[in-house]
């Protein structure tokens, strides 16, 4: 394993694709009053669905010890120091007081609870009466950790057998669904269960020729589709929640192959009109996408700027202060990231298949 080769065979429509999911998760944080309206049913719809539609596109099937090895060190680690930070911050704040900017998650009593369990919101744990504490939006790093190790597995196990392959895959999203009755299971994963559906429709995709003619009309009626799924009900992922099953997964699907292709367009615009700079930039915030949400989720929880945006700006039109807020998250992030990729360890941590620890290059 060589520091900087994985950065050469990058398709650079899937990161322009994995920036606008990115985005779509910054904006859905910062909705505001807009969450439970229909522009944050359209968002909610995709955001989070387009990467697990993007790892099944993108899926190879692998041992399953590589693989769990691979996503320990490219998932789960940089998860669990996410976790630590938010942690850690939230202990400093309880210690010695509020600060103007940083604000806490909540008491100590549970951190172990917490990171070990990995969910998105306080939620009844399954078959029992416990409230689970949340750890935050990192929740997604958890189940995205499992949808890959289940599909996985699945997919070695039914190897030559599409048709049941690809028919058990909804049924353990459907599972996942039903479940939910009684509550939710550990590890987010729920949630990780219908990401399993989805990363077998970006399966399916990868083997159609729905890229190859006739894109303005697909990414066309796939908008009118998703948009349409989506004023039929929300899509709450982490929870595994929506209130129609069918638009849930139609809305999720069309959503992820209409930002594929816009992706694609994207990518043209680049050739036809020499847009490297701002292009560029977009495929950038992809290409680094894991540290991108891991920043954005410390800031989520451990900062006041949001807030204090809003309360700087009272007054003044509420699509103005979401702007204000969804640029003041970009350049966090942003900022954010071009430190961790320079810090000694932590540049491992969250770049490991840029900068990989020194035992990983010696065992190549």
């Amino acid at each position: 394993m060589v520091g900087c080769d994985c950065l050469k065979n990058r398709v650079y429509w899937i990161d322009i694709a994995r920036a606008i999911g990115m985005l779509l998760i910054i904006i859905g944080h910062s909705l505001g009053k807009y969450t439970l309206t229909p522009i944050g049913s359209v968002v909610f719809m995709v955001n989070v669905t387009i990467f697990f539609v993007l790892s099944g596109y993108l899926y190879k099937q692998k041992k399953f010890s590589k693989q769990a090895v691979n996503l320990c060190y490219n998932v789960l680690i940089p998860y669990i120091i996410t976790a630590i930070g938010i942690v850690l911050i939230s202990e400093f704040v309880n210690h010695f007081g509020q600060f103007k900017i940083f604000t806490t998650v909540g008491g100590a009593e549970n951190i172990i609870e917490r990171i070990f369990f990995g969910m998105g919101t306080n939620v009844k744990l399954i078959f029992t009466n416990h409230i689970m504490p949340q750890i935050g939006a990192v929740w997604f790093l958890v189940a995205f950790f499992w949808t890959n190790i289940i599909f996985n597995v699945l997919h070695s196990l039914l190897t030559g057998k599409k048709l049941i392959f690809y028919f058990s895959t909804i049924i353990v999203a459907v599972f996942g669904v039903y479940l939910t009755k009684w509550g939710m299971l550990p590890w987010s994963l729920n949630a990780a269960l219908i990401g399993v559906f989805f990363m077998g429709a970006g399966s399916i995709i990868k083997g159609t020729s729905i890229f190859n003619r006739h894109k303005m009309i697909i990414f066309l009626f796939c908008l009118v589709l998703c948009v349409f799924s989506s004023l039929q009900g929300y899509f709450w992922f982490d929870v595994a929640y929506t209130q129609n099953v069918v638009y849930a997964a139609l809305g999720g699907i069309s959503g992820s192959i209409a930002i594929m292709l816009m992706s694609q367009g994207i990518e043209v615009l680049n050739i036809r009109y020499n847009l490297k700079f701002i292009i560029d930039a977009l495929a950038w915030f992809g290409r680094y996408s894991l540290p991108v949400l891991c920043v954005h989720i410390i800031e989520l929880s451990n900062t006041r700027g949001a807030e204090i945006i809003s309360n700087h700006l009272m007054g003044h039109s509420s699509l103005l202060i979401m702007f204000v807020i969804i640029i003041y998250r970009i350049v966090f992030v942003t900022i954010g990231v071009i430190v961790l990729r320079h810090l000694p360890i932590l540049k491992s941590i969250y770049f490991n298949r840029e900068f990989p620890f020194y035992w990983q290059k010696r065992d190549s």
